[in-house]
């Protein structure tokens, strides 16, 4: 077998993984729901950036099998450029999703009394932990063709800019009465906002849209790095 069978292969079974555990995820968050730290049912799981992200990785990921199955036949990648900028943008939101359930969230829920691994536990270990590290060493690893181009880094951000303008509305449109600009809201689900006020909360958007194209940046290196290097001359 050639490299790039072997790196279809591979990014095949990657993405078939995930795809299982999005399904095993959702039965989960229907017969169980509310059993677990930001769970919930119904419509109520799509108010959270980790479901969102998730649920969109087993759209995207049953999106590009079928190309990656073709391109393995055939022993030459057709995996649209679109395709792969989804992809993309998709492990973007996996790993933000990650990184701020393991540097934030965790922590947070330590400092309330709660158990730092009780964010990875049950179905919250499918969303918060295995799709994140699966889908993000597909894509950095395995799914280098066609080369993204600089520009198109941008595009990591697309999702969090999306969701933060989400967050943003229902959040000043459930303050709580006598909360005031202060941001005591029943939809500040994740606690971003606090009470830090507008310039707090200003500041806070920022930091985590700076944080998102950091992020962005250093995933389109090291998917055109394993392109250049550990894929060279397939």
């Amino acid at each position: 077998m050639d490299k790039q069978r072997k790196r279809t292969l591979t990014a095949i079974i990657l993405n078939s993984a995930v795809i299982i555990m999005v399904l095993v995820y959702l039965i989960m968050r229907l017969v169980s729901a509310g059993n677990e730290i930001l769970g919930n049912s119904g419509l109520g799981m799509l108010k959270y950036y980790t479901n969102l992200s998730n649920f969109l990785a087993g759209i995207v990921a049953v999106i590009v099998l079928p190309y990656e199955i073709i391109s393995f036949k055939r022993g030459k990648d057709i995996l649209p450029l679109w395709a792969l900028l989804a992809k993309f943008a998709i492990t973007i939101a996996l790993l933000i999703t990650f990184l701020v359930t393991a540097c934030f969230l965790g922590p947070t829920n330590v400092a309330n009394g709660g158990s730092y691994w009780a964010l990875f536990a049950g179905g919250n270990l499918i969303v918060h932990l295995l799709v994140p590290i699966i889908a993000s060493t597909c894509f950095c690893l395995f799914e280098t063709k066609p080369t993204i181009k600089f520009p198109f880094s941008f595009i990591g951000m697309s999702t969090l800019m999306l969701y933060a303008i989400f967050y943003i509305i229902n959040f000043y449109a459930h303050l709580i009465p006598g909360g005031g600009i202060q941001g005591q809201s029943e939809y500040d689900w994740y606690g971003f906002f606090g009470d830090k006020g507008t310039l707090g909360i200003v500041l806070t958007i920022f930091a985590m849209l700076a944080f998102s194209y950091l992020l962005s940046f250093l995933v389109w290196l090291a998917n055109k790095k394993s392109g250049q290097k550990i894929w060279k001359g397939e």
